[in-house]
């Protein structure tokens, strides 16, 4: 009966231990997860940014040639 429970606590303590392990590792995956969405975010506003100076300078392209057909 010992031998039993001492099996027992022996599977136990080692699937605490494994799960301890997989919460490290999800933590670790979502701190990384996290990271790269800031690091999305920050290339999203300078994209806009980016296709907002596109624009601009089109129109001031199609106003320069306005004016060189006038």
């Amino acid at each position: 009966m010992n031998k039993a429970r001492h099996d027992l606590e022996t599977k136990m303590t080692d699937e605490i231990e494994r799960n301890r392990s997989l919460q490290d590792i999800i933590r670790i995956k979502e701190e990384a997860i996290l990271k790269q969405q800031g690091e999305i975010e920050d290339l999203d506003k300078k994209c806009i940014d980016l296709e907002r100076n596109i624009e601009s300078i089109e129109i001031k392209k199609q106003g320069l040639e306005r004016q060189f057909d006038l």
